[in-house]
């Protein structure tokens, strides 16, 4: 190679020095769409590219064109062409073809990433409207306060809540509580600053005022916020709007009150009523008996007929008056409650019912009957009325009785089964109403109000009762009774009678 300049390769080395400072240009204005290492890597190249060629330009086809070789070898390896510019521009040019390779593959990868961040963000909308969406179905609102700023922001659930426009929240703590109750105001500050002292999460209700002057009731909860270093930097929590409920409580606690102040004015209007009416009916029945024993025989047949239905309707009357004052005894005339054994409860009962055992020819049988807090007279008339309804609704045989009793969780379940006659099962809840009869009086007789005695005092216990009947006849009575913290067994022996 001679020392003279050659224009050809002064044109091709101007050419790729041109080049090389066109790639560098480009791949600069990537710089900011590819990763880190890559826009490193393409950078020297291209700016080592340009500085060879540009070197060459100025050695001006000089004979000593090693230099140019060692760079078109680094740039091309592999390339032992005689003619080191012409390796040095294919050199440059394959740079070129891989520089608008990776501009696409960056191009790609924006458009991947545009696509992934707009779903992401689509994604968060969908949640952040599901999120307002259950917040105004639940009337829940979220607040949060920066210390550092005492700055309040709320969400435009807590603005309705608070009837306010969207901004329009309390900027600042101290214009957050001036929106409570004056009598919540105080309360509330003390409970806020101690969460800020001592970190701890809090929760209450409190009372709010709105621009219009309606009162509110809220349930606030909140929780620290902590920076890195564990520091609280502000609270965070929510209030859900109860106002409503709190409404609802006060009106179904007032109706309560009326409800129970009703049956107590019926209760004490059925034991005056039926206490006061037993002496006129008295003496009623007495005088109709009186002319029954007297005149019987001596008038004609319609007399002595109509004697007969007198004396059968004030006999009525009289047993009538006197289950009606039992069962306003019920409620009316309460008892201090105390460990009851049910074991020695049944046997009492069992004796008060001695005689219509033994001429039915009853088998009574139970398991072992826990200790519960009651009344024992209540609980004694409970199981009495249960034999004795079991023993009325007979069948053609002796009947067989059984008590029986289950621990569930935290009560008790007691059974009283029969073999008897049974009964319409729709007629099931009929059958604890005061005066309801399933049968006819002439074939059992009864007033129908042994059930709803039953009833009245199983509840008084805090319990439940219900009857089924038993597929091919018999009845099941059920109730429930509130089992003792620690449970005293009765009897341990079977209790059973037979006549």
């Amino acid at each position: 190679m001679n020392n003279g300049t050659d224009p050809r390769r002064l044109a091709m080395a101007a050419g790729g020095a041109t080049v090389g400072v066109i790639a560098a240009g480009l791949l600069v204005g990537h710089l900011f769409s590819v990763s880190g290492s890559g826009r490193v890597a393409l950078a020297v190249v291209s700016l080592v590219a340009a500085a060879g060629a540009t070197a060459f330009v100025a050695t001006r086809g000089r004979g000593d064109s090693a230099p140019v070789r060692d760079l078109a070898g680094k740039i091309r390896p592999g390339a032992a062409s005689d003619d080191p510019v012409r390796d040095l521009a294919e050199g440059i040019e394959g740079l070129q073809a891989r520089i608008r390779e990776l501009e696409a593959e960056v191009e790609k990868s924006r458009r991947a990433l545009e696509e992934k961040s707009g779903e992401r963000a689509a994604d968060l909308e969908r949640q952040r409207d599901r999120l307002l969406a259950a917040q105004e179905i639940a009337h829940v609102g979220d607040w949060e306060w920066n210390a550092a700023q005492d700055r309040v922001t709320a969400s435009d659930e807590l603005h309705r809540i608070y009837g306010l426009e969207r901004g329009e929240f309390p900027a600042t703590a101290a214009a957050w509580f001036e929106r409570l109750h004056p009598s919540e105001q105080a309360p509330v500050r003390a409970e806020f600053d101690e969460a800020v002292r001592s970190g701890a999460p809090f929760s209450r209700e409190e009372r709010i005022l709105r621009p219009d002057g309606e009162a509110r009731d809220l349930f606030v909860w909140g929780r620290p916020v902590l920076d890195a270093a564990g520091k609280i930097v502000g609270l965070a929590g929510a209030a859900q709007d109860i106002t409503d409920v709190r409404r609802a409580e006060r009106e179904l606690a007032a109706k309560t009150r009326d409800l129970e102040r009703s049956n107590a004015d019926l209760e004490q209007f059925a034991y005056a009523a039926s206490h006061d009416l037993q002496e006129p009916l008295r003496m009623v029945a007495s005088y109709v008996q009186l002319l029954a024993r007297r005149y019987r025989g001596k008038l004609d047949r319609d007399a002595d007929e109509f004697i007969a239905f007198a004396v059968d309707g004030a006999e009525r009357m009289q047993k009538l008056i006197r289950d009606l004052l039992t069962y306003s005894r019920v409620t009316r005339l309460g008892r201090p409650v105390e460990p009851v054994d049910l074991g020695q409860t049944l046997r009492t009962a069992m004796t008060n019912l001695k005689v219509a055992i033994e001429d039915s020819g009853a088998c009574v049988t139970a398991e072992p009957l826990p200790t519960v807090k009651g009344d024992a007279t209540g609980l004694t008339a409970l199981l009495q009325n249960l034999l004795a309804n079991a023993i009325k609704f007979r069948g053609q045989r002796a009947p067989t009785i059984h008590v029986g009793v289950e621990r569930r969780g935290e009560e008790w379940l007691f059974t009283v089964r029969d073999d008897g006659i049974g009964f319409d099962p729709q007629h099931a809840e009929r059958m604890f109403v005061i005066f309801q009869r399933l049968h006819p009086a002439e074939k059992y007789e009864g007033s129908g109000i042994g059930l709803a005695i039953c009833k009245k005092i199983v509840e008084r216990h805090g319990g439940r009762i219900w009857a089924e009947s038993n597929a091919g006849g018999g009845a099941t009575f059920h109730f429930t009774m509130p089992a003792m913290d620690r449970t005293v067994q009765g009897a341990e022996r079977k209790v059973e009678s037979r006549s």
